[in-house]
């Protein structure tokens, strides 16, 4: 009977350990640094060139055995419900910031359409892309959490999204061809303009040498 009710006490502290344990591996830790990599695609061409913003909206913290987020100190006054959906979210933190004066960093994008955001605090991020590469519109702003769990329980620290790039319709209208001064020209068949009076002086001329002629010869007729 001892043997049963130690049995019993034993399995009981492993099922203990092993909630303690599982419950552990659902939490991630806080003090690790994050980082959020963002690439710019149009197809299968990198699209290098502007800038991007990155804003800090709320704070990962652990309550009670769950993760939340609390606002950070610049949007504390914006009633945002970060439960809400995602194309909502978006536009309130974008009219919010318009607004409003709140701390970002800003980055380049490189020449191969790469920017890195590194040793972040675990967090709830916006960002937003201020200058793009001629011919492309700003890529549409979005937002992460960090650290991501996936559907397996894990937590992964460094996050990665593919900014939804597009053409500027303006650049890609076409323009009237200019052709070369010169080549507008028709080419000219016929007589050229440049004879004419050297033509009309010639005629003249000739008129009056026929009527000279012909004077001459009735003074002469008449002589007879």
């Amino acid at each position: 009977m001892k043997r049963v009710l130690a049995f019993g006490i034993l399995l009981c502290l492993l099922i203990s350990i092993c909630q303690i344990s599982l419950c552990a591996n659902t939490l991630p830790d806080l003090t690790r640094e994050a980082e959020i990599t963002v690439y710019f695609r149009y197809g299968n061409k990198s699209i290098g060139g502007g800038e991007i913003q990155l804003y800090q909206v709320a704070k990962a913290e652990i309550e009670n055995e769950i993760l939340s987020y609390q606002l950070c100190s610049d949007f504390e006054n914006s009633k945002l419900d970060l439960t809400k959906k995602t194309e909502e979210l978006i536009n309130d933190i974008g009219a919010y910031i318009t607004q409003n004066s709140c701390k970002y960093i800003n980055k380049e994008i490189d020449k191969e359409g790469i920017t890195v955001f590194d040793k972040l605090e675990p967090g709830f991020y916006f960002l937003v892309q201020t200058k793009t590469e001629r011919g492309y519109n700003p890529a549409a702003p979005f937002i992460i959490e960090l650290p991501i769990k996936d559907e397996n329980g894990v937590y992964s620290y460094k996050g990665t999204v593919n900014a939804k790039v597009s053409i500027d319709s303006k650049e890609t209208e076409t323009t009237p061809e200019t052709k070369p001064q010169g080549e507008n020209k028709l080419p000219q068949t016929g007589q050229l303009k440049w004879p004419v009076p050297i033509l009309c002086a010639s005629g003249l001329t000739m008129i009056a040498i026929g009527a000279i002629l012909c004077i001459g010869n009735k003074k002469q007729g008449n002589e007879k």
